[in-house]
């Protein structure tokens, strides 16, 4: 059987980079071969995190599809993702030729067998490798530890250590040490060989033959201030109460203590002793600080107090007395200093020197009314019961007393005094207001009682006597004055001038018969034999 085995070269990795091997596992061997991995449906076999660095894939054409049994010794024949079958070893297995043989070097590097060529036998031959890691080195067939520093390259010779050392180092006790051995440069500069020699290629902003001298060499941070670089510039951190890029700034640097306050630094702040009568942080409050003197005066400072020194016409202890302080401007008015005087600026509509004239100035209001201003004119506010723009309407204006009463005011309402007969509120009685003249009379005061003029036909003292007075209209008839005459409105069945006449007046009835009225008409009762 032709097999073609994938053999890694000494610096390709033969571990797997991955933590789960997906693949393909031939029918029925879908279980992980010798049960130290985990199978899943999917055919992922995951293998155990102590043995994911010994585990090794080849490809063996011996593989088919379909087949129950694998042609790789010590390993399983799975499919891979490209539908490739390949050989997948035990741990601490390497594929030699077709089948996976036992080879391991230790935990410190991966075991192969490398494939060689023999010209004079034609054939094949392997050879058990260790690919060490870096810092081990093969040792009768284990990775062991091997170290001779960053300048040189470690191996083994029949069991005995090696060092292959650079250009300008020597091996010293089992280290190739030379001019940069000990790093002679800082601040990350690098070392480079210069013959038995270094010389150090600095790294911004480092300068100096071991790159020793930067930034902070020269101490820029004053006052105690701590220099840290920050990218190719330095930074200082200031101790309070300093400031500044180099921490030159001294707080009391600035005199910030006035009025010949005295600068200190107390526990890292700044602190002003004041001179009396000074005080504040930075003994700025003085007696003269919040401008006592008024009126443009001067304030100074007297010993502890001060003093104004006033702009005439002003006076006073604070220059508080002018010729507007007793407020001479009225309604409003603004007033302004004029030389040794006061001006009065009026505020609409007044006038005047002192703004005293205005609408009310002429006592608009009467009966005692409040007068305010309101715009440029004025209104009047009326005592009861005056009313009018002026208050100059009261209730006797509408002269409400009659029959010549006279109007007086009495508190807020007005009182009537009648002449005699009269009386009432408003004088409005008197002989006449019952109208005791009946039939339309006339009635007229005379003196204290009343006359009454009648018309025709009537008479008497209240003209109560007319045609009809008389009843002249019987038998219930209804009795109206006509002219100077009556007239008689009969109920049927009367008539005649007085209604006086009745159906049996004709004596209707013959024969002595009785007559009686009947409604409209008579009724006749017969006596002995007659009838009709």
């Amino acid at each position: 059987m032709d097999v073609e085995a994938f053999v890694p070269s000494v610096n390709q990795s033969i571990e797997t980079s991955v933590e789960e091997i997906r693949v393909q596992v031939a029918e029925p061997l879908k279980d992980c071969f010798l049960n130290f991995g985990i199978c899943s449906e999917m055919s992922t076999c995951q293998l155990p995190k102590d043995r994911r660095d010994q585990n090794h894939l080849v490809r063996d054409l011996g593989c088919r599809e379909g087949s129950d049994t694998c042609n790789c010794k010590n390993g399983r024949c799975v499919k891979d993702s490209r539908g490739n079958w390949k050989c997948l070893c035990l741990p601490r297995h390497s594929m030699k030729g077709k089948d996976c043989e036992l080879c391991d070097c230790g935990r410190n590097g991966k075991c192969i067998f490398a494939e060689t060529f023999s010209v004079q036998t034609k054939s094949i031959h392997y050879q058990k490798k260790c690919v060490c890691d870096t810092g081990y080195a093969d040792k009768y067939g284990t990775c062991t530890e091997c170290d001779c520093g960053a300048d040189g390259t470690c191996s083994y010779e029949n069991g005995l250590k090696r060092c292959d050392c650079k250009i300008g180092t020597a091996d010293k006790e089992g280290t190739c040490i030379g001019p940069c051995s000990s790093n002679p440069c800082q601040n990350g500069g690098q070392c480079i060989m210069d013959g038995e020699n270094f010389k150090c290629q600095c790294r911004a902003p480092f300068k100096g033959e071991n790159c020793e001298i930067g930034l902070c060499s020269s101490n820029p941070c004053q006052n105690g201030g701590e220099c840290t670089m920050d990218g190719e510039n330095f930074k200082c951190k200031c101790r309070a109460p300093f400031k500044g890029k180099n921490c030159e700034i001294d707080p009391c640097s600035s005199n910030p203590c006035q009025n010949g306050g005295k600068c200190t630094v107390e526990e890292q702040n700044l602190k002003c002793e004041c001179k009396a009568p000074f005080k504040g942080k930075n003994c700025e409050i003085g007696p003269c600080s919040f401008n006592p003197c008024r009126n443009g005066g001067t304030c100074s400072i007297d010993g502890l107090s001060f003093r104004c020194a006033c702009m005439s016409p002003f006076k006073g202890i604070l220059c508080e007395t002018g010729p507007c302080s007793s407020n001479p401007c009225q309604n409003g008015g603004t007033c302004s200093v004029d030389g040794q005087n006061f001006k009065c600026s009026c505020k609409k509509p007044f006038t005047g020197n002192l703004c005293e004239t205005g609408p009310c100035s002429s006592n608009p209001c009467k009966n005692n009314g409040k007068c305010t201003v309101e715009g440029q004119s004025f209104k009047c506010e009326c005592r009861k019961p005056y009313k009018g723009k002026n208050c100059e309407i009261s209730p006797c204006a509408s002269n409400p007393c009659q029959n010549n009463g006279k109007c007086k005011m009495d508190n807020e309402n007005f009182k009537c005094e009648c002449k005699a007969p009269y009386n009432g509120n408003l004088c409005q009685n008197g002989p006449c207001s019952s109208n005791p003249c009946q039939n339309s009379g006339v009635c007229e005061v005379v003196g204290l009682s009343f006359q009454c003029k009648c018309k025709e036909p009537f008479k008497g003292k209240i003209c109560e006597i007319g045609p009809c007075s008389s009843n002249p209209c019987q038998n219930r008839g209804q009795c109206k004055v006509v002219g100077i005459n009556f007239q008689c409105d009969c109920k049927p069945p009367y008539e005649g001038k007085q209604c006086e006449k009745d159906p049996c007046t004709s004596s209707p009835c013959l024969n002595k018969g009785n007559c009686t009225v009947n409604g409209n008409s008579f009724k006749c009762a017969c006596q002995g034999p007659y009838s009709g």
